[in-house]
């Protein structure tokens, strides 16, 4: 039976297992409950020909969960880390991004006929439902059905950029020299906000956040740009926080939202697109995956060479800012779930606004080219 509420609870109690299991010291965490999604989602909808059904606002709500909680946390680091990096996040959010661009221009150029699925393989391998958005609202009317093309370019790279974003933020916390650092962070941060927790004051928070990701903000030859309901919270906690006193609440309540949120956020997005994802890649996206693959693969190598080798960055910031500049909430998670600090979303939080505005300037730029 299609019961959202059991499959969300099986995902989410089959990923926690999984996710304690480690390989050589390497194991997935919190975000093996979006792969056990992805199982779930594939062999249930197979083997009883029924797709699964998840109600967007269950994914809205616990997204914004944990948006909200994360950003409150590290609401209370967060100026004077943009003080002394501020450039260095307006620098990675846009070259990340710029990396992936070219990289689907250059298939573009060698695979015309593919244009709009290529354009919406580049906004899913940077995992950004902002940047499918404005795909979809830049190809209404240019020929029969666009939008379809563009979605199914979307879906079938959302994917790897998920895990590709994932296995880096991994991968950089099991580096020894990282963990020493971030054991080095947590020490000098250990000091308690001695707010107590308010449901009323979050939810001010929240919507003072959707309210801002709701605003559209004109730009020249390029239209609207809005940080929608995800960038507006994150901006949001991030402000509240770090200037008002009472919204700065205890860890241990933030952390219990964070979790939950999390959890069911990742269940929804597996169990969600798992069957769809992986059927449309059998079917005919191969090209589509390769070039995915590619424009995440290289965005985050790219990101991860500036951020270290030019900037200098710390392991935790430097993995936050390239989460930020893929604006992959799962890698924030992971990130979270290696660093076990607050840096890693002060660097997330920072990157993420430049890279969604870059996102989308780049996104009218890929289709201007091919029109």
């Amino acid at each position: 039976m299609n019961n959202p509420l059991a499959l969300i609870i099986l995902c989410i109690g089959s990923g926690t297992l999984i996710g304690k299991l480690e390989i050589r010291n390497f194991g997935l965490g919190s975000s093996a409950t979006l792969f056990s999604g992805l199982g779930i989602s594939y062999f249930y909808t197979a083997l009883s020909g029924n797709a699964i059904q998840m109600p967007n606002e269950l994914f809205q709500a616990a997204l914004i969960g944990f948006i909200a909680a994360v950003g409150l946390k590290a609401s209370r680091h967060i100026r004077s880390i943009i003080k002394q990096h501020g450039v260095t996040f307006l620098f990675l959010g846009s070259i990340i991004t710029i990396t992936g661009a070219l990289v689907s221009y250059g298939m573009i150029r060698f695979f015309s006929s593919e244009a709009y699925a290529l354009i919406g393989a580049y906004v899913g391998a940077m995992t950004s439902s902002p940047g499918l958005g404005a795909a979809l609202e830049l190809s209404g009317g240019l020929d029969p059905n666009p939008e379809s093309i563009v979605g199914l370019g979307y879906s079938i790279a959302y994917i790897p950029g998920i895990v590709a974003v994932i296995l880096y933020a991994r991968l950089m916390g099991n580096d020894s020299a990282s963990i020493a650092s971030v054991h080095k962070s947590n020490e000098e941060n250990t000091e308690e906000s001695p707010e107590s927790f308010s449901i009323g004051k979050l939810m001010f928070v929240i919507l003072a956040g959707m309210a801002l990701g709701s605003l559209q903000i004109p730009l020249p030859f390029v239209g609207a740009f809005s940080l929608g309901s995800t960038g507006g919270v994150l901006i949001s906690t991030l402000l509240c926080g770090s200037y008002i006193p009472n919204c700065q609440f205890s860890d241990k309540a933030l952390s219990t939202i964070q979790e939950l949120s999390l959890h069911i956020f990742l269940a929804v997005v597996g169990l969600g697109n798992g069957y769809a994802a992986i059927q449309a890649i059998a079917d005919s996206g191969l090209l589509i995956l390769v070039a995915g693959i590619l424009a995440a693969g290289i965005s985050l190598t790219v990101g991860h060479i500036f951020g270290k080798y030019v900037f200098k960055l710390d392991p935790s910031l430097l993995t936050g800012s390239v989460c930020g500049g893929m604006t992959s909430t799962p890698g924030l998670a992971a990130a979270m779930d290696s660093f076990q600090s607050d840096d890693v979303v002060v660097g997330y939080g920072a990157t993420y606004p430049f890279a969604l505005l870059s996102l989308t300037l780049l996104t009218n730029f890929l289709f201007s080219v091919h029109l």
